[in-house]
């Protein structure tokens, strides 16, 4: 969809700022949050691919881009889990830049992290979740 695999992240692997994060709700037998959070640079490039555009082009649109790709992702993971993915819904994306914050699930549940590279940057996927 945004034209460059992932990879899995590597410890000699990207650093960066995390810059944007997108979170999309998950609510119903599974309750939880679906973030991505990757550099500035990887969202702009997010944005590239989605659009087939110059990263200079899709710079407006990466907020978009990058909560419809979380919104995507979120959906997948969804559709995977049968009768409880069916009678889940997902919250409409949100978008936030910056690094001067903490985010914290209100979930007492578990979580899943992964760090993976996207055309050389970091770009980390977590979902925090908590089944009925």
């Amino acid at each position: 969809m945004v034209g460059a695999p992932l990879k899995r992240f590597s410890a000699s692997g990207p650093t960066g700022f995390l810059e944007y994060t997108a979170i999309v709700g998950l609510a119903g037998p599974i309750c939880g949050v679906f973030s991505i959070r990757c550099t500035s640079h990887a969202a702009v490039l997010i944005a590239s691919g989605m659009l087939g555009a110059t990263a200079e082009a899709a710079s407006p649109q990466t907020r978009d881009a990058l909560g419809e790709v979380c919104n995507m992702v979120a959906g997948h993971f969804k559709s995977k889990l049968g009768p409880i993915g069916e009678n889940s819904m997902l919250s409409i994306p949100t978008v936030i830049r910056g690094t001067d914050y903490h985010m914290r699930s209100l979930l007492e549940g578990r979580f899943v992290e992964s760090p993976m590279q996207f055309s050389g940057e970091l770009v980390l996927l977590r979902l925090d979740y908590k089944l009925g």
